[in-house]
């Protein structure tokens, strides 16, 4: 599952809390569910004798854990009557916690008049599949809204399906990552997430005639969701375990001073039919990062005639987006209109 800042362990015997959750998110407001194979950033928790645990109207309560400069609590409720397993984040006051201890780098949230922005999501974490099913949303925690999350993230017999990969052996895991959004800092940024339905040319066609010219091709730098791209490509492939490779690279040309995470597929044509070759991937572009991919074909079956994914000496590959998410920097004097 990858390396966590905190990871917590939870078993049947463990104590449980009767409080029943808030509202949460059914309105589906800033709401983005999806997969990804990247493991939470911040904090992991795996629940055993899960079949004990979900029969119970209880709300099940992680260990405190620290992100931001503040203590969260994640947890999980297993609403029987209306059959969904339901996901939350809590922020913890000092007021909330007081036999706990602080380390001096987390802030101590006053007693009123406070709040605290973020972007946070939360993890389901598939064991067949080792991928996870995520709910991302921004929220506003204030002292009347303490508690943030999601009712109904899936059914819990989809949930105690084995088939399924998210319980397996009475064990599932749980997780979370928060961004906290600083609107006092002098200078300020907006994350912008767009899903596939808003993402200005969401699809790239690049047509490369004679492929087998050339050691690299590069595209032409292209737009997509605001940001600029290019892709290259290597007919000669790299070396794996498996034989050849395509080399296919996708690199973001500006802004350059933010980071971007980009949900996508790319996608080699076939010229006879539609039975084209696809890999769909995440990353996080940073200032000098691109995304490689050697696992699409290997170079075997792309000059494979029975294929038709090189025709003429020509090959053509596309690229979608799926989700675009862009941080973008403010000045001072931006920042300020920004929040005002």
């Amino acid at each position: 599952m990858g390396n966590t800042n905190s990871v917590a362990l939870i078993e049947n015997q463990n104590q449980s809390y009767n409080n029943n959750p808030g509202n949460g998110d059914g309105d589906g407001e800033n709401l983005n569910k999806c997969m990804r194979t990247t493991p939470p950033a911040h904090y992991l928790m795996k629940v055993q004798s899960f079949s004990l645990l979900s029969k119970s109207m209880e709300k099940h309560e992680s260990s405190l854990f620290e992100v931001g400069g503040y203590k969260w609590v994640l947890s999980f409720y297993s609403n029987t009557s209306e059959k969904y397993l339901s996901l939350y984040l809590t922020i913890i006051c000092s007021d909330d916690d007081a036999e706990s201890t602080t380390s001096d780098d987390v802030g101590i949230i006053p007693s009123s008049g406070w709040e605290v922005n973020a972007n946070f999501t939360l993890f389901v974490y598939n064991q067949t599949k080792d991928n996870y099913l995520t709910f991302q949303a921004v929220r506003r925690f204030h002292e009347m809204k303490k508690e943030w999350g999601f009712e109904q993230i899936m059914l819990l017999e989809t949930s105690e399906d084995v088939k399924n990969g998210y319980v397996v052996n009475d064990t599932c895991v749980f997780g979370a990552e928060i961004f906290i959004i600083n609107h006092n800092a002098p200078t300020s940024a907006i994350l912008s997430v767009v899903d596939c339905h808003l993402i200005n040319n969401s699809i790239f066609r690049w047509e490369i005639k004679e492929f087998s010219d050339k050691y690299i091709y590069k595209s032409q730098v292209f737009c997509s969701g605001g940001i600029e791209w290019h892709l290259t490509i290597s007919p000669n492939g790299i070396q794996s375990r498996d034989g050849k490779s395509l080399a296919i690279f996708l690199t973001k040309e500006h802004p350059k001073n933010s980071t971007t995470y980009a949900e996508f597929c790319v996608r080699i044509i076939n010229h006879l039919d539609s039975k084209h070759k696809e890999y769909a991937d995440n990353e996080c572009f940073s200032r000098d990062k691109s995304w490689s991919c050697t696992k699409l074909i290997s170079l075997e079956d792309l000059h494979n005639p029975l294929n038709y994914y090189i025709v003429k000496d020509t090959l053509i590959l596309q690229l979608e987006f799926f989700l675009i998410s862009h941080t973008k920097v403010l000045t001072s004097s931006k920042s300020t209109k920004m929040i005002n």
